[in-house]
């Protein structure tokens, strides 16, 4: 948890200064606050003894973390099977590195668990 909250400023600073733009950094952002809370959460539902949301929180969290693989990858082959290249490329796999796996597994969960909605209270 130490490196969770020594990682997640130096995230949030190097995302304010990410090349390619607004728009990679406004995706840069969103990224590095969503790995923080998805950690942060995770950590106090394992606290709170609520194992199941500790699970769904921690892999969004890993989720987030493999963004930085994903992006690598991207950049490497967007280029290569596309006409896209420099920061028009950049911003592109800004988010593709990290949005589609938010969005297939809040999907998946959604699906799996329909009654998470109805039976979690933070309190």
């Amino acid at each position: 948890l130490i490196i969770v909250f020594l990682a997640a400023p130096s995230g949030f600073i190097l995302a304010i200064h990410a090349n390619g733009g607004w728009a990679a950094k406004i995706s840069f952002t969103i990224l590095s606050l969503l790995w923080f809370l998805s950690t942060l959460a995770g950590w106090l539902f394992a606290i709170k003894k609520k194992y199941l949301f500790h699970q769904i929180a921690m892999k969004f969290s890993y989720a987030f973390t493999l963004s930085a693989i994903i992006l690598r990858l991207l950049v490497f082959l967007v280029p290569r099977f596309s006409n896209i290249h420099g920061p028009e490329m950049y911003v592109l796999v800004s988010w593709l590195s990290w949005l589609p796996s938010l969005v297939l597994l809040s999907l998946y969960y959604f699906l799996k668990y329909p009654q998470l909605k109805k039976t979690y209270h933070p309190h």
